[in-house]
């Protein structure tokens, strides 16, 4: 057991990293210096009619060559918009159907916003068209198997501290800190 939650624990040290520096970052709004620029370039599409919402929003990430996760797509009177994230990259793209023609605008991500972007991907935004891009899927299994090995890490080392007697008395001041704390969470909140 002890091993398996000192093993269980390294795995999952670098996830936790990512979302708490994330977490700090989002609790704090704190913004890179200095905006990145962004680059435009225009792509010829020809989509079949009978496209429509996220699958005409895939072809046409395919026919521009990109790939990422599709946000958002709304429809406009040329045609249509689709807001597309990846950790490294924002893309806007606005395609004309009436002149077969998709406008392109990329942005690079600072690390801090590629930090939000994991913390906060796959989340409850847009649930219908969530976790359209392969690597959102495999980020959302990471993090969820994260929140499953911090559980079990957290049992296993209840389980040792309870089986361990040198451990208990500096366990049982670490525990009761961490109750009261958690306490005054829940009277600020209430109160």
């Amino acid at each position: 057991m002890r091993g398996l939650h000192l093993y269980m624990g390294l795995f999952i040290s670098p996830f936790l990293v990512i979302f708490a520096l994330s977490a700090i970052l989002l609790n704090h709004g704190w913004r890179a210096p200095g905006a990145t620029a962004a680059t435009h370039y225009q792509v010829a599409i020809a989509l079949p009619e009978s496209l429509k919402g996220l699958e005409r929003a895939k072809e046409v990430l395919r026919q521009a060559n990109l790939v990422g996760e599709v946000d958002f797509f709304q429809d406009t009177a040329e045609g249509f918009r689709i807001f597309v994230s990846r950790p490294t990259r924002k893309i806007t793209i606005s395609a004309n159907l009436s002149a077969k023609t998709a406008d392109v605008q990329q942005r690079p991500a600072t690390l801090a916003e590629s930090l939000v972007y994991l913390h906060k991907y796959p989340g409850p935004h847009n649930a219908n068209i969530r976790g359209n891009w392969l690597f959102t899927r495999l980020w959302g299994v990471l993090a969820d198997g994260t929140v499953y090995l911090l559980l079990f890490v957290l049992v296993a080392g209840l389980y040792l501290w309870l089986t361990l007697k040198s451990e208990r008395t500096a366990g049982l001041v670490f525990l009761a800190a961490g109750g009261m704390s958690f306490a005054m969470l829940l009277v600020s909140l209430i109160w």
